[in-house]
């Protein structure tokens, strides 16, 4: 319910472009942070509970052209296993204002964009749609769609 109404409120934001820039980043700062928060509890789900889900961590700049693609990627695969693949966007250009997309970061190495974290592995560039099914259905134990 929090990562929802903080991407409601990041897409009301960019719909009325009018509201001032410490509220875009406030706005933004928040979305962030419940993705780091839910990628978090995603991982421990997965490991206590035994959830047949693949986390995928995704961070991105507004300034890196090839980002869109993996977006675009990333959609598909969203929409094609379902719950099964969670994936939680990061906007690294937010790292000068929340410390903890920093310490994320800096904990996987990240300094090429756009990059994917699945199950503690670092994927830089562009992950294409082929390479993208095998990372996922390695990681889940079933899936009609593998």
């Amino acid at each position: 319910t929090d990562l929802e109404e903080s991407l409601s409120e990041v897409i009301a934001y960019e719909e009325e472009q009018t509201t001032m820039d410490s509220r875009r980043t406030a706005i933004m700062r928040r979305y962030a942070l419940d993705n780091l928060r839910y990628w978090l509890l995603s991982l421990e789900s997965k490991k206590k509970c035994e959830l047949d889900i693949v986390p995928i961590i995704y961070f991105y700049s507004t300034e890196c052209s090839s980002c869109p693609n993996q977006g675009t990627v990333l959609t598909f695969f969203k929409k094609k296993f379902g719950e099964q693949v969670l994936v939680f966007p990061i906007n690294v250009d937010l790292k000068n204002q929340e410390p903890m997309i920093e310490i994320v970061m800096s904990q996987f190495e990240i300094n090429k964009f756009p990059t994917l974290v699945i199950d503690n592995k670092k994927y830089e560039g562009v992950v294409g749609q082929e390479q993208l099914q095998g990372i996922i259905c390695s990681s889940l134990k079933e899936s009609k769609e593998c």
